[in-house]
């Protein structure tokens, strides 16, 4: 055990020895059961300490736009940046051996400079149905309710749930199975059994089966664990009998006239900025926490000053003889319109605010974004005079991976984009947990580089390089086209220049014309036309044109006419040679066009544009599983699955490194 965590823990007991532990997790199936680490640490301690494990059951049951039905079907569904983007699915998520919800989203490969428009020429598929399976989370499904009505998940019940549930393990075991080896089917086969099991002997709601499966799944990892099950319904239940529990002392801080106005900017404070809702965005009154009713969901609670009004999916509206300020008034008030059984439970920040009250609060690493902003928020009220004091959280950081040296010999046989990131698809358990973070760092770079490549010659090299392979004719294809392309752009860029230089010999000749042409006229207006009208004046005087006078002025004129043929005949030559010329670049223009848009540049140019869709398509695929390896295995460190550690090694020895090396320490909530 590190001793920075036993330190931790002995702290703890000395400090809070009476208050529990608190696990607060919607599914049994995934990371909540890992949690089974702080059993096995603190009895190696030797410390009783109360350990709460609860199914987060007053949260809505997942649903999705475009899967609303008419049958109230459970069903399963892969999560993408496309058609499923929108999917936030808890209650029912699973994922196989290595999976996680890591999502290669639209935004990533455009920081990369991919296109996943032209990959998906290449891929052979629409746009929409690529754009899915690129971004696909590998390894991960989550169940959705395709009812119209919103369920809590405390009211899904589980002959109802259990059927897709069973299915989704299925799913799941036959993509762990091949990594692990078919010897480790009966392990598999077991925890199956003990979801049959828990559903013939719960047959309450999901959240019933899943207290029942924390306590068999846990004891799986750790037979000594020791630990007790609830559910956020029970645990957050409100009436007379429960309002004086320290987890509501919060809501009183909202309620109370003397507190409510510093609580409330206090948690604007702490949201803004965030995706959560101020709660100015609900409507008057309201205040951070919701009521949850079994057959009526979950909505927004608002207290104004002679009326309580709850934001169900159809509002309801109670008046009150006067204002609530009072926990009591308030369950009283809940009691009498929705029973004992009804929760009061938090948002996000609140939530934490209501838990650290009374429970310490057990998370591992990735556990709750919200965190810091709680502690805002109580930061905040203290130094506005406004008391709450709360236990610290208590964080878990899993060495998950480097763990998995201790099962030594066993082989994996690693999915694809995985075996490709280790360099074999058969790895040792030792060299996989010795490796992983190096091979992590590995996948980042090789992210990098794909944003680097990315013009198509660059990028056909380096995947050359990376691959061998078809890649090398690839290369070679994308060259020669290229060549090709670029001598048809010579050939067209000669003729181009051909016709810009007839062009030009046009221009000259026109402009040489124009300029002979006003010469002319200058000519015309200084030389001879003064003669000739001369000329005709003579001949009204009478003068006759034998007449010396008349004679000498005909004698003038006579070199200039001709010098006036002279430019005329300039001028036609010019004339002729700009229409010849302008003729030739007449001519040139459709061999032009053949250069640059005829058949064979349109074919060349058809092939560049599949060779380089290939390139992409392939970019985005290398892209895609370095994203998912170096995220995807960052992430399961962090929050491992709890029923992958026996499947993987039925010995217990894994589980044991994993708990030996826990770093435990606490976050300070106040």
């Amino acid at each position: 055990m590190l001793q920075a965590t036993q330190n931790t823990l002995e702290k703890l007991h000395q400090l809070y020895p009476t208050t529990p532990f608190l696990a607060l997790g919607q599914t049994a199936l995934w990371d909540e059961t890992v949690k089974a680490a702080l059993c096995y640490l603190i009895d190696q301690l030797d410390i009783k300490h109360r350990f709460i494990v609860a199914a987060h059951d007053t949260d809505y049951f997942a649903k999705l736009p475009g899967y609303n039905g008419k049958d109230d079907a459970i069903i399963s569904v892969a999560h993408n940046d496309g058609s499923t983007r929108e999917l936030w699915s808890a209650a029912g998520e699973l994922s196989a051996l290595f999976g996680s919800e890591t999502i290669p989203s639209r935004d990533l490969f455009a920081q990369h400079h991919v296109s996943l428009e032209k990959a998906s020429q290449a891929a052979g598929m629409g746009h929409d149905q690529f754009v899915d399976e690129i971004t696909e989370a590998w390894g991960w499904k989550g169940l959705v309710h395709t009812g119209f009505k919103n369920l809590l998940s405390a009211e899904v019940c589980t002959c109802h749930g259990v059927k897709a549930l069973l299915e989704l393990y299925d799913w799941a075991i036959d993509l762990s199975l091949p990594i692990v080896g078919q010897e480790c089917a009966e392990i598999s086969s077991k925890l199956r059994n003990q979801l049959l099991v828990a559903k013939h002997e719960t047959t309450g709601c999901l959240s019933e089966l899943f207290q029942r499966l924390f306590q068999d799944i846990m004891k799986n990892l750790y037979h000594g664990c020791i630990l007790e099950t609830s559910c956020s319904m029970e645990l957050f239940k409100f009436n007379s009998s429960t309002c004086h529990l320290p987890r509501f002392a919060p809501v009183a801080l909202f309620i109370n006239p003397e507190t409510r106005m510093t609580a409330e900017t206090a948690y604007h404070n702490a949201v803004l900025g965030s995706d959560i809702y101020t709660l100015d965005k609900f409507g008057m009154g309201a205040i951070p926490f919701d009521v949850a009713s079994l057959g009526m969901g979950r909505g927004t609670l608002m207290v104004r000053p002679r009326a309580i009004e709850i934001e169900f999916d159809e509002p309801i509206i109670i008046t009150t003889a006067e204002p609530v300020t009072t926990l009591k008034q308030l369950a009283e008030i809940l009691e009498d319109r929705f029973g004992p059984s009804v929760a009061l439970i938090g948002k996000a920040v609140s939530l934490i605010s209501m838990i650290t009250q009374e429970f310490i609060p057990v998370m591992n690493e990735e556990g709750s974004a919200y965190v810091f902003r709680t502690k805002m928020m109580h930061d905040e009220m203290n130094s506005k005079g406004v008391a709450i004091h709360s236990h610290p959280i208590l964080r878990l950081t899993y060495p998950t991976w480097d763990a998995l040296q201790q099962c030594g010999d066993k082989i994996l046989s690693l999915p694809p984009h995985m075996a490709q990131a280790f360099g074999s698809q058969h790895v040792s358990c030792e060299v996989f947990g010795r490796t992983w973070r190096e091979v992590v760092a590995q996948q980042e770079h090789v992210m990098e580089l794909v944003s680097e490549h990315r013009a198509p010659r660059d990028a056909v090299q380096w995947i050359q390089e990376r691959e061998g392979g078809e890649w090398s004719q690839l290369n070679l294809d994308l060259t020669e086209c290229l060549h090709q392309i670029n001598a048809l752009v010579s050939q067209a860029q000669q003729i181009a220049e051909q016709t810009q230089s007839l062009y030009d010999q046009v221009r000259e000749a026109q402009d040489a014309a124009q300029k002979l042409e006003h010469a002319k006229s200058e000519h015309y207006r200084e030389l001879i036309k003064p003669r000739r009208e001369k000329l005709y004046e003579l001949r009204q005087q009478g003068v006759s044109e034998a007449d010396s006078a008349y004679v000498a002025i005909q004698q003038e004129l006579l070199p200039h006419e001709q010098a006036r043929l002279v430019f005329d005949s300039q001028i036609s030559v010019l004339k002729n040679t700009a229409k010849e010329a302008k003729q030739q670049a007449a001519e040139l223009k459709p061999l032009r066009m053949q250069m640059e848009k005829g058949p064979e540049n349109k074919a060349l140019r058809q092939k560049l544009a599949q060779n380089e869709a290939k390139i992409e398509l392939r970019r985005s695929e290398i892209l895609r599983d370095a994203y998912l390896v170096s995220h995807g295995l960052t992430h399961t460190q962090h929050r491992p699955t709890g029923w992958w550690i026996p499947l993987v090694d039925p010995s217990g020895k894994w589980f044991s490194a994993i708990a030996e090396g826990t770093d435990a320490y606490l976050q300070e909530m106040s």
